[in-house]
């Protein structure tokens, strides 16, 4: 929030003064570029910084639906700061139109990409490639349908592992295991006593209910 305090403040001044600075005179046009891209520039210094600093926590904890917003948003301040300095150059460019096409653009893209489910299968493939400690899983279920495929995948990548054999019953990938497994009993025990009509179901559920009706829900538990 921080951030977008000063990225408004920002922008503010870059508006008032492509508004209201007068330009007649070559000195005042080119003090005027001066500040734009001196304001444009120090703002993308500020959202670079914060970008590399979210990275950091993805990197060592993984996604979630707050970091994936935080820096959603970090990438459009970013992207209509280079629209205001590439407006210094370009004079003819309607900054306000490819502004607004960029958010629309962004908006689109965030909204059609199944957020949820990349969130969740990025944490999974890190975790089982070994570059993540662990999954929280009560987060994952906290995401909603779109994360059931991934933890049924889980599940059976850790089983393939033989973590339910006698030698892994005590490990952190046991525990990972049967964590994964009772937030699983849960969603199953909604879906057989699901009452919504059918006008209400949505994509990401009906790939859960088939991830889970793949395994067969009535011997889901007893085949794992």
């Amino acid at each position: 929030f921080q951030l977008c305090m000063v990225s408004f403040i920002n922008m503010i001044i870059i508006v008032f003064v492509q508004l209201f600075m007068n330009v007649e005179k070559p000195v005042v046009a080119k003090i005027k570029v001066g500040i734009v891209i001196t304001y444009a520039i120090c703002t993308l210094i500020l959202i670079a910084t914060a970008i590399s600093k979210m990275s950091l926590y993805i990197e060592s904890y993984g996604l979630t639906q707050k970091r994936v917003y935080s820096s959603w948003l970090m990438i459009v301040l970013a992207l209509l700061f280079v629209v205001a300095v590439v407006k210094q150059f370009v004079k003819k460019l309607n900054a306000v139109a490819v502004s607004c096409a960029v958010v629309v653009v962004m908006f689109a893209g965030l909204a059609l990409s199944n957020v949820d489910g990349q969130i969740a299968r990025y944490n999974v493939d890190r975790y089982l490639e070994g570059s993540l400690e662990t999954v929280d899983v009560w987060a994952m279920r906290d995401l909603g349908d779109a994360a059931v495929p991934e933890m049924v995948r889980l599940i059976d990548e850790l089983k393939a592992r033989g973590v339910t054999d006698e030698s892994g019953r005590y490990s952190e990938e046991y525990n990972l295991y049967s964590r994964t497994l009772g937030v699983l009993e849960d969603i199953v025990i909604e879906y057989i006593n699901d009452d919504r009509q059918m006008m209400s179901y949505t994509i990401p559920y009906l790939r859960a209910k088939d991830a889970l009706e793949d395994r067969g829900i009535k011997s889901l538990f007893y085949e794992w």
